[in-house]
């Protein structure tokens, strides 16, 4: 998929990294330089360019520039990473070179771990997290088997928030924009005991009318109505001891995604049931929705999209010497939302589902012990986990074609352990050599039950229970060739957990079956550098991996016509690529920052049994979905020489970021392919007063680009399947003060 475009992309990113290099003359002079940038990848704080690993930093200046609200927007600065949602716009598939998964089933996990304060969160369900308070976020690509473990295979996403100051104060943020948005949050730091017990609070909300039109009815769908709210306490117990206790929730209640018909398959079973048995009109109604235009849709089903998320944390960090610290995190975490789904995506009734409602909860402990011995020469960390996770899902399922109304409840158990171990050597003053492993053990359980509405007679009762377990090791030497330049190499493999097919029929014995584990084995080169008096730093990491088992999500044909969605192994593939990343200072009041990304995957070996010709067919021609071969951005930031006594800085902002097209379903269907996409967002920020006031004029999309962001098949039965949009143009300003 090499278009001349995509081949222009990668030559631009290499002409500017020896562009870059090539300044000296005009940079090389005393002046100012780029900020350290402090991480806590590895458990424990070193500079960015200290640490052996591809990752992406982002502080909560950057953030709040690049008006980054939710982890959607993430994509946009950080080079092979992708975020999609699903048919609610709450739930995140997060990709990272390639690795990463969608499904909203009560028996699937994520491929890319996301963390609040070191909590995982274990469902892709309200993993559109919004930025309350956060200090800073850390995207750690490639597989993260021995410090973070449970599905991280494909990588980690950690979100460290802002804790309590020992200074009072307090920050007030209103704003509004297109769509009517209406938008406000306040944070406050409120010291309760001087210099011992502290408090911060972060409220936000934000409603907004929605971007596509439902031509049934004329509603608006796909609007935003949140509130968030997060209390922090932090308890300075001793000199060497130290209490965060940490709780947060948020409440959703916004329209469904709007779903545009597509026509695939205007002869399929289901299709000719409904058009000459039924007289429906089941594929002009679809085609005539398909043909509708940009935002619109047509549905006949009621909408909602609601969601609540509660969580806390206690973490108690102690240093039992200046060489040996102890530290243990326990939280808990609830998950509660309700969807109504129009599967057939048309405005006749075929087949659709309500009162999706679901709730989750999770508790987890963890214990770590970092140290240094040997004089400092060899630092180390070691810990204990425990998960557990319990999730049930009630559903009514209208199949209106067939005649078939029931609820379905599917529940799903786990308990994950996991022992783990890492140390980092210092052979000699610029030679490091670090090792890791983690064993990880987990039980897994599902029960499916279906009762028929009418008659109340149960039917596919399932009750069905595995263990999993791996040994995951990881092992990196790097090289500190100067204070200004790093290499390293490592090896590394991820895990993931096998499970059981959520969508369970007595009539199709695969779906009883459990999938299997996924693992991958990465092999990468890295190099991180400094230049011109820390006015230039230049990170190069190249990849390899070793991907087997991978968990796929498929549609095939029930006996009685209807789809059924199965997971299944992919075999044996292969994923090779690179990440480039350039922060220059060109001057004291320019900052330009350049980032790519390549993902090249292939499926090495991948087969599936035809159900109508009993053959197996060879699927290795198909693209990794969610997985666009190149990601480019650029940004760049002006301090404007416009201060004078009552404007203290000015700040324009311009980004620009570039994905490849790429398929959003395994199956690589035409019609739910997104093409390349132009992303251009811009700021202006004014600060006022000292800079205690801002007012912040922000555009994201700024060319109205139109574009889907996911779609599914129904499969041959239906013929159909339905596509969602992104978020068009949108634009507004914000005021905040700080007391």
């Amino acid at each position: 998929m090499n278009t001349p475009r995509n081949t222009q992309l990668l030559s631009a990113a290499i002409v500017a990294l020896g562009a870059s290099l090539a300044v000296e003359p005009a940079l090389a002079q005393a002046g100012p330089m780029l900020e350290e940038v402090v991480v806590t990848a590895r458990k424990r704080e070193e500079s960015l360019q200290n640490t052996p690993l591809s990752i992406k930093a982002l502080g909560a200046a950057e953030l709040e520039d690049r008006n980054i609200l939710s982890l959607g927007d993430l994509p946009s600065a950080v080079p092979n990473m992708s975020v999609q949602g699903s048919i609610s716009r709450n739930t995140a598939g997060v990709f990272i070179r390639g690795i990463g998964g969608v499904g909203r089933a009560v028996t699937t996990d994520p491929g890319v771990g996301l963390y609040i304060d070191g909590v995982y969160l274990a469902r892709a369900q309200g993993g559109m997290l919004e930025m309350l308070d956060v200090e800073r976020i850390e995207v750690l690509r490639g597989p993260q088997g021995t410090l973070y473990g449970r599905n991280t295979i494909g990588g980690a996403v950690n979100f460290i928030t802002q804790k309590p100051d020992v200074e009072p104060s307090l920050r007030v943020k209103v704003g509004a924009g297109n769509y009517d948005l209406m938008a406000a949050s306040a944070t406050a730091d409120l010291p309760l005991v001087k210099d011992t017990l502290l408090s911060k609070f972060a409220v936000s909300y934000a409603d907004r009318d929605g971007f596509t039109t439902n031509v049934f009815n004329g509603d608006k769908w796909d609007d935003k109505n949140y509130f968030g709210a997060r209390a922090d306490f932090r308890w300075l117990a001793s000199d060497t001891v130290t209490v965060d206790l940490s709780m947060d929730m948020s409440r959703r209640r916004e329209e469904s995604s709007g779903a545009q018909c597509v026509l695939q398959k205007p002869d399929a079973p289901l299709i000719l049931l409904a058009d000459y048995v039924m007289g429906l009109g089941y594929a002009d109604a679809c085609g005539t929705a398909e043909q509708l235009g940009d935002l619109k849709f047509s549905l006949d089903s009621p909408s909602r999209d609601d969601m609540d998320d509660i969580g806390g944390a206690a973490t108690v960090s102690w240093d039992l010497s200046p060489e040996l610290a102890f530290k243990s995190i326990t939280a808990y975490r609830k998950l509660e939302w309700e969807l109504f789904e129009d599967f057939d995506a048309s405005p006749v009734p075929i087949f659709s589902s309500r009162g999706d409602n679901a709730e989750q909860e999770q508790l987890s402990q963890e214990f770590q012990l970092t140290g240094n011995s040997l004089g400092g020469r060899l630092n180390w960390t070691t810990g204990l986990y425990y998960f557990d996770e319990d999730v049930s899902r009630p559903a009514y399922s209208d199949f209106y074609l067939l005649g078939d109304f029931y609820q379905r409840v599917r529940e799903a158990a786990t308990t994950s352990y996991a022992g783990y171990g890492q140390a980092t050597f210092d052979l000699t003053d610029s030679w490091s050599l670090t090792a890791g492993i983690r064993y990880t053990e987990e039980d897994r359980s599902f029960s499916n039950r279906e009762q028929v509405t009418a008659t109340g007679e149960l039917r596919d009762v399932v009750e069905v229970d595995d263990t999993f377990d791996a040994v995951t090791p990881m092992l990196n030497l790097s090289w500190q060739a100067s204070d200004a330049m790093m290499l390293y190499a490592s090896w590394s493999q991820g895990y993931k957990s096998g499970g059981f097919n959520s969508r369970v029929s007595l009539e199709e014995p695969e779906s009883l079956e459990p999938y299997q584990e996924e693992t991958v084995d990465s092999y990468e080169l890295g190099l991180k550098s400094t230049w011109l008096d820390k006015r230039v730093t230049a990170n190069v990491a190249a990849y390899y991996s070793s991907y087997d088992d991978m968990q796929l999500q498929t549609t095939d044909v029930a006996a009685n016509g209807s789809p059924v969605s199965l997971i299944r192994n992919a075999g044996e593939s292969h994923i090779q690529g690179l990440e480039l990343e350039l922060d220059i200072l060109l001057t004291s009041n320019w900052r330009v920052g350049i980032g790519y990304g390549l993902t090249d995957a292939e499926y090495d070996t991948f087969d599936t049994l035809d159900p109508t010709t009993g053959q197996y067919q060879d699927l290795t021609y198909l693209e990794f979905a969610n997985t666009p071969e190149h990601s480019a951005s650029i940004s760049s930031e002006w301090v404007l020489p416009l201060q004078n006594d009552w404007l203290s800085e000015s700040r324009l902002r311009l980004d620009y970021a570039y994905t490849s097209s790429y398929f959003t379903d395994a199956d690589n269907t035409e019609a739910f392919k997104r093409d390349a996409l132009d992303m251009l967002n811009a700021s202006l920020v004014l600060d006022f007063n000292g800079g205690l006031t801002s007012l912040h004029f922000w555009g994201k999309n700024l060319t109205d680009e139109i574009y889907y962001r996911f779609g599914y098949s129904l499969g041959d039965s239906f013929g159909t399947g339905a596509r969602f949009f992104g978020e068009p143009r949108t634009y507004g300003v914000t005021l905040s003060h700080t007391f």
